[in-house]
């Protein structure tokens, strides 16, 4: 199991944020209440504004770093190793 912490909604502020991204760019809210309305939506996940806030922080900081781990879990389902994982964490 994965945790993020803070909520999804709060370490997506927080990655925009350290990537120096300003979310309005992207029509989202940088308010994190009203950010968390729009997150949880039905469709949120088809968001083209999502999508494309996702895909400029899929290769910065955290947001990297889950994308890394995710990948590797899907990659190897069954015969992941503790010491890959803690290799994704400490790049």
């Amino acid at each position: 199991m994965i945790l993020i912490c803070p909520a999804a909604d709060g370490f997506i502020l927080e990655c925009a944020r350290s990537a120096g991204l300003i979310m309005e760019d992207y029509e989202l809210s940088g308010d994190l209440k009203k950010l968390t309305g729009m997150t949880k939506t039905v469709m949120s996940n088809k968001d083209s504004r999502f999508k494309k806030l996702f895909k400029v922080l899929s290769t910065d900081g955290e947001m990297k770093m889950l994308k890394e781990l995710l990948d590797y879990l899907r990659n190897n389902r069954f015969e992941s190793q503790d010491a890959d994982i803690i290799a994704i964490f400490r790049n």
